[in-house]
């Protein structure tokens, strides 16, 4: 019997999802004129991008304090994304080769919708 309780006690609080396992999935962004941007975050730290339904580019994230950082090798910039409660990602700040953070303001944020 004890056994039994133990085993519902360790389904009960899971196997402690890291934030790198909440965050794995695809996000969408529908723009102006029809044009759905799109990330894939992979469980080996990829980050596919796609523009209208094809694949543009590939870069490596990372879960910093609770952020996606997501490093565009061929511009070296890092974009910020915070991690929303409705598992929507925003992309809110840029980070540069210097380390120079900038915030977006309100309305120059993009909202990218968990799709799976």
């Amino acid at each position: 019997m004890k056994y039994i309780v133990l085993i519902i006690g360790l389904l009960a609080v899971g196997c402690g999802k890291t934030e790198e396992d909440k965050v794995v999935g695809e996000y969408e962004l529908k723009g102006a004129e029809g044009t759905v941007a799109k990330y894939v975050l992979l469980e080996n730290g990829i980050a596919e991008s796609y523009a209208n339904g094809k694949k543009t580019v590939e870069n490596k994230y990372k879960i910093v304090d609770g952020e996606i950082h997501i490093l565009h090798e061929y511009s070296k910039l890092i974009a910020i994304h915070r991690i929303n409660q409705d598992k929507s990602i925003t992309w809110i700040a840029a980070m540069y080769e210097d380390e120079r953070r900038k915030d977006f303001q309100k309305e120059d944020q993009w909202t990218f919708k968990k799709i799976k």
